[in-house]
């Protein structure tokens, strides 16, 4: 899924099949997502799994499968591989166990509403846990109407430009 398709690009500026195809607009679609991505993300590299609240314990004890980034109440999960999607491939999960040996946890869900992330097995008691994702500060899942609008517009102006390049 993208932040914006080509029938909202072409509601948005009136622009035709005949000037550009739906496959350019999809080509032009998956470059506003990289650039909007980069505008409004903030990555956040190996954030070490820490108690939250009773809530939010991230019990690392190994049984455990479900924790939680730690600004989960201020910012989404968003978009890591810049796909225009929020899925597993979206957060990488690190776990070091006793002897220092680095390995990746396989992700099996994610909220990104609510920050938490559901492994498929749980790492071993003692083990370190480390979580690298994008913090967004809107829904970049549904998306929310303001993405949809930047998409469409960024999309637009580079297609205005392409045409006018031609």
């Amino acid at each position: 899924m993208a932040y914006c398709t080509a029938t909202n690009i072409r509601d948005f500026s009136g622009l035709t099949q005949a000037e550009i195809s739906d496959s350019d607009l999809a080509t032009l679609i998956s470059y506003a997502t990289i650039q909007l991505n980069s505008m409004i993300n903030t990555k956040i590299n190996r954030e070490s799994v820490e108690w939250i609240d009773e809530t939010r314990e991230n019990s690392i004890d190994g049984l455990n499968t479900i924790y939680y980034i730690k600004s989960w109440q201020f910012y989404y999960l968003g978009d890591l591989d810049n796909d225009g999607d929020v899925d597993t491939s979206d957060v990488i999960v690190y776990l070091v166990d006793l002897t220092g040996i680095e390995s990746l946890a396989t992700v099996s869900a994610i909220d990104h509403d609510d920050g938490k992330i559901t492994l498929s097995s749980a790492p071993a008691s003692g083990n370190d846990i480390s979580i690298t994702y994008t913090a967004a500060p809107v829904d970049e899942s549904t998306p929310d109407n303001l993405i949809k609008l930047a998409c469409s517009q960024l999309t637009a102006a580079l297609a205005f430009t392409k045409i006018d390049a031609k």
